[in-house]
């Protein structure tokens, strides 16, 4: 190892000496073409300061210290470099397909091309966490003539952090001619920890299938990241000598080799032996490498634990996954531009809506055709003109209950005795924040032009019946008639005949004071229900999971804090497709955790934050736990219970 001072001025000179693309060496000239196979460089290994002498650049031991036993996740993000016409783009599903042969030839999947291989036990992924901790798919764009051409120390500009991140750059690497390199094997230490730590491949070389025939099928990736993970070239410094472990590529259970192997032969022998040309880290054609060797998976793990301790280290994450249920509201509207209603029944034949109630509201669905002809005497409203009427019975609605009512020339009927406008201008604003009332026809009428307005009740006392009867609109032309039935047993029903809607029209229902209700095609949506006004419970993780630190995740739009109890589920499995809790009484909840674990807790206002201490204990990286807000509050439902979407926690050190 040279002394601390040359390979501090060796560090310092790192940057020059991998600014540009590498100059590859002759042998890696593809014969016949003007392409090179690998530019990674090979020379004297000036030593890492965290160097092992089991995995440095001069030897290899292939202690079963290192044989593959615990899989080993790395996680990696793709920068796609491309010029200013674009070319150099590369699709995400192309290069997923990379991540997919890495993964084949590194676990030796059985039933793909490298089965025949050695299970290394490292994995590949994209990251789904990025630097800052948002979520990420673990691939960048970049348009840069620049950089494209492999120069300009663009990792500077867009490298994540290396020692968390193996990242893969894909451009135009020596105008099209080199295949792929890494500046230095990590035990030479020129780039390990540094922006420049990185793995290249030209952009037709990357995936599966690539343009380039025949290094079309991903492998030159899997070559430079075994240089990347400590490997050396199959043929390094020819046949070597007996020490196999300090000599040639350091690996003993690869043969002997005097210079590469390009194509794939039937056979080759050199150095007294057949040549590994099957071995990925050959040059043999994509379709011709199959396998890594035991030791040479002894050598990479090696260099991971070695030199690149936190690469396979779990990354802290909180990824929230399902939905809160449920978005309800305690009014709905619909509203209709100029001769678009399609509510209306015929001359003689009554289209009909039911309100069914339930504990908190109505069902809104289809009824059973009905009219009933007025026999009361014409109430003799004029334009915006308001009637009070007292009912037979008291009509307990969602929110209140009344014996009086108003109807208005409008369309519509207050369910109280005092409210006095009789807004000719429906809109959302107004039922939302106004009294408690029923429309079935809220538009610019005037009975003043024609037809009349009734009240009745029905002759069993156990109904009524407010009925515009052929009233126009306030332009003019042909009447509408319509029809409210209000019921003892607390049902209504609006009735249509036909309609003539010549200006906006809204058809809906409030209780009085709610939140705006959202625009509902009600002949579509039918049924449907109106309740309490409630927002969706949500579940929002701050920060992430890091060992010896404290998660807070906080539960929010908590309906009715002071009578309402807050639940935290906390389960050691997921249910990622949600087990529905209709059974139960909570219709479009779900459960998304387990509920190994049940955390009560008061909840005085609309959010509540939860506390998680994290051991700062390292055997817990990459223990998941899945959690799930939840509320226990009367009424909400036939339960009484909430759900809020879950948050996935997988603990980690980075």
């Amino acid at each position: 190892m040279p002394h601390r001072s040359t390979f501090a001025l060796l560090v310092l000179a790192a940057p020059c000496l991998v600014a540009q693309s590498p100059v590859p060496p002759a042998n890696a000239q593809i014969p016949g073409t003007q392409l090179f196979r690998c530019g990674t460089p090979s020379g004297p290994g000036i030593g890492a300061l965290t160097d092992n002498p089991d995995c440095d650049y001069n030897n290899t031991n292939p202690s079963s210290t290192y044989a593959p036993s615990n899989v080993i996740g790395i996680p990696v993000v793709v920068h796609v470099i491309q010029n200013t016409s674009g070319q150099g783009f590369l699709s995400d599903t192309q290069v997923m397909s990379q991540i997919t042969v890495l993964n084949e030839d590194y676990r030796a999947m059985p039933g793909t091309p490298g089965a025949g291989g050695v299970d290394t036990k490292i994995e590949f992924h994209l990251a789904t966490i990025d630097p800052l901790g948002n979520p990420t798919n673990g691939i960048t764009h970049h348009t840069n003539n620049t950089w494209f051409s492999d120069t300009g120390s663009y990792w500077n500009s867009i490298a994540w952090p290396t020692q968390r991140y193996l990242n893969i750059y894909t451009n135009n690497i020596s105008g099209g001619s080199l295949l792929g390199y890494v500046p230095a094997l990590p035990q030479q230490g020129t780039t390990l920890n540094t922006n420049a730590d990185r793995v290249v491949i030209l952009y037709t070389a990357f995936g599966r299938p690539s343009p380039l025939v025949p290094y079309d099928r991903g492998r030159t990736c899997t070559h430079e990241v075994g240089h990347y993970l400590g490997l050396f070239h199959t043929f390094e410094n020819g046949c070597g000598t007996a020490a196999c472990y300090s000599t040639g590529d350091r690996i003993c259970d690869t043969s002997s080799e005097a210079n590469p192997v390009f194509g794939c032969p039937g056979s080759s022998v050199s150095c007294g032996s057949a040549d590994p040309f099957h071995d990925y880290m050959d040059y043999s054609d994509d379709s011709c490498m199959t396998n890594f060797t035991q030791e040479q998976a002894r050598r990479m793990r090696c260099t991971l634990i070695s030199y690149r301790p936190m690469l396979g280290q779990q990354v802290a994450s909180a990824t929230a996954y399902g939905t809160g249920c449920y978005t309800s509201r305690a009014s709905f509207m619909q509203t209709f531009g100029a001769n678009t209603f399609d509510l209306a029944g015929s001359a003689s034949t009554a289209n009909t809506i039911e309100f069914v109630p339930t504990p908190n509201g109505y069902t809104i669905q289809q009824g059973a055709s009905a009219w009933f002809t007025p026999a009361s005497p014409d109430l003799g409203l004029g334009d915006e003109a308001l009637a009070p009427v007292s009912l037979p019975f008291t009509f307990q609605f969602p929110g209140g209950s009344t014996t009086v009512a108003k109807m208005c020339s409008n369309g519509f009927v207050y369910l109280d005795g005092t409210s006095t406008a009789t807004d000719p201008a429906p809109n959302l604003v107004l039922l939302a924040l106004g009294a408690a009332r029923f429309a079935p026809l809220w538009m610019n009428l005037n009975p003043a032009l024609g037809g009349s307005c009734h009240f009745d009740v029905d002759p069993s006392g156990n109904a009524v019946y407010f009925t515009w009867d052929d009233v126009p609109p306030a332009t003019g032309g042909a009447g509408s008639s319509c029809q409210l039935v209000l019921r003892a047993d607390q049902s209504a029903e609006y009735r249509y005949l036909q309609v003539n809607q010549a200006s906006l029209c809204l058809v809906g229902w409030t209780r009085g004071n709610t939140i705006f209700a959202t625009n509902t095609d009600i002949s579509a949506a039918m049924p449907f229900s109106v309740g309490l006004d409630i927002n969706p419970l949500t579940w929002v993780s701050t920060g992430r999971p890091l060992l010896g630190s404290t998660q807070i995740v906080t539960l929010g739009n908590i309906y009715n804090p002071p009578g309402s109890i807050g639940l935290v589920i906390v389960g050691w499995t997921g249910i990622p497709a949600g087990f529905p809790l209709a059974v139960i009484g909570a219709p479009d909840c779900f459960l998304w955790a387990n509920n190994d674990v049940l955390v009560p807790f008061l909840v005085p206002t609309a959010s509540y934050q939860w506390s998680l201490a994290i051991p700062a204990t390292s055997s817990l990286a990459g223990t998941e736990v899945f959690t799930q807000g939840a509320l226990l509050s009367p009424g909400v439902n036939a339960f009484g219970l909430l759900t809020a979407n879950a948050v996935q926690l997988t603990l980690g050190a980075l």
